[in-house]
């Protein structure tokens, strides 16, 4: 199932918070789905907007956690990584859509299934700690809440402009 924090941001608050995060260890944004295995790497999460295979990506800290799980679907013919199985964060963006600023979140799958499928095993300390540690940073950095989202600096800027806030969107 997993946990997750929520927040509204502006692009210039993901900027900010993908710099942070890309400042611990290392860390690279690889896409949800693409037509290689894990050879697609991002600055930014913008930078996938308009892809052909969606704008889905993860965070993948090389520096604590295996290489991810990847399968192959061969029905569409692209790879998509395997998230549950996999110490990577989901993230989704907080963007502008025609109804308004969308919320976004970190999410984490803390657990995985062992190899013959039979058990839920918790994922490694060091990479829960590091999801721990990024969604301190989101805490820290909003100025007030919305909606049970945390609101980050240029996200309450815009609110106060009269930009609405809607819920997730995907």
């Amino acid at each position: 199932m997993g946990r997750q924090t929520s927040f509204y941001m502006s692009k210039d608050d993901e900027i900010e918070f993908v710099d942070y995060v890309r400042t611990a260890d290392d860390i690279v944004i690889v896409a949800k789905t693409s037509d290689t295995v894990l050879e697609e790497t991002f600055q930014y999460f913008y930078e996938l907007e308009g892809r052909p295979y969606g704008e889905g990506c993860h965070l993948w800290n090389r520096d604590i956690s295996l290489t991810p799980a990847v399968d192959y679907i061969p029905e569409q013919g692209y790879y998509c990584v395997d998230s549950m199985q996999s110490e990577v964060l989901n993230p989704r963006r907080s963007k502008m859509t025609n109804q308004g600023l969308s919320m976004g979140r970190i999410h984490v799958d803390d657990r995985y299934l062992s190899d013959d499928e039979m058990e839920s095993l918790p994922k490694s300390e060091a990479f829960l700690q590091w999801y721990e540690q990024i969604c301190q940073w989101v805490k820290e950095h909003s100025v007030r809440k919305e909606n049970g989202a945390f609101v980050l600096p240029g996200a309450a800027a815009m609110i106060d402009e009269g930009v609405e806030l809607t819920g997730h969107s995907f």
